[in-house]
């Protein structure tokens, strides 16, 4: 079992986004991270869906099977638990997220940090 941190940020001036992963093994050594930029600053829900699809798909790149996800985005996490739908793009990112979870052990979870920008 790993645990999957991801997060996403925005930065509006540049008008871009970033992603940040970072996969551990349950002693807290690091087996693998990335970012990514992003050449557009989308809404914080569909930077935040961005980020959990790409940690995902990461994690599977390198083979891990069974996984924590963690993200500060509780409106994500209770939508993967519960397959809620969006009719939006934040929609198809899920709809992304769970086409690429059908062959993973896979738990979301949310991480209780301070919001300080009030976009999750």
């Amino acid at each position: 079992m790993v645990k999957i941190n991801c997060d996403g940020a925005r930065f509006t001036k540049e008008n871009r986004a970033g992603i940040g992963v970072v996969i551990r093994n349950s002693e807290g050594l690091v087996l693998g991270s990335l970012s990514k930029q992003i050449y557009q600053a989308y809404s914080p829900l569909e930077i935040e869906a961005m980020a959990v699809s790409t940690a995902m798909q990461f994690a599977s790149n390198l083979e891990f099977q069974h996984a924590i996800l963690e993200t500060d985005s509780l409106v994500l996490v209770k939508a993967l638990s519960d397959d809620t739908e969006f009719l939006s793009t934040v929609g198809l990112v899920l709809d992304e997220i769970r086409h690429k979870v059908v062959n993973f052990d896979f738990v979301p979870r949310h991480t209780y940090e301070r919001n300080t920008c009030g976009s999750h």
